[in-house]
C-alpha cells in the first residue's frame, strides 16, 4: 500500500535525482516538469532507495539478496536516467 501522496512521490523522486546527479539539477527539474516516464523512473529510484535503507529490517535468510536486488534495481535506474540526462 502506498502511504505518500503522489506528489511526496514526485519530490523524494526529485530528491533522488538530484542527489544521484548533482551537476544537472536544471536538467533535472526540466525532465521532472515535462516527461511522464523520467518523473516514474525518478520516483521509483526513490522507492528502491528507500528499501534498501531498511533492508536490515527484512527476514535474515532473504536479506543479503534483497539487498543486490535493490542494488542492481539503483544501478539500472541510474543508468536509465542518465540516458535523458545526456
Amino acid at each position: 500500500m502506498e502511504t505518500q501522496s503522489r506528489g511526496g512521490l514526485k519530490n523524494d523522486g526529485l530528491q533522488a535525482a538530484l542527489r544521484r546527479f548533482p551537476d544537472k539539477p536544471l536538467r533535472i527539474r526540466q525532465l521532472m516538469l515535462g516527461s511522464e516516464s523520467f518523473r516514474g523512473l525518478c520516483e521509483d529510484l526513490a522507492l528502491a532507495e528507500r528499501a534498501l535503507a531498511t533492508i536490515d529490517t527484512f527476514e535474515a535468510d532473504v536479506r543479503e539478496e534483497r539487498r543486490r536486488e535493490f542494488e542492481e534495481l539503483i544501478v539500472s535506474l541510474a543508468d536509465e536516467l542518465n540516458q535523458f540526462l545526456t
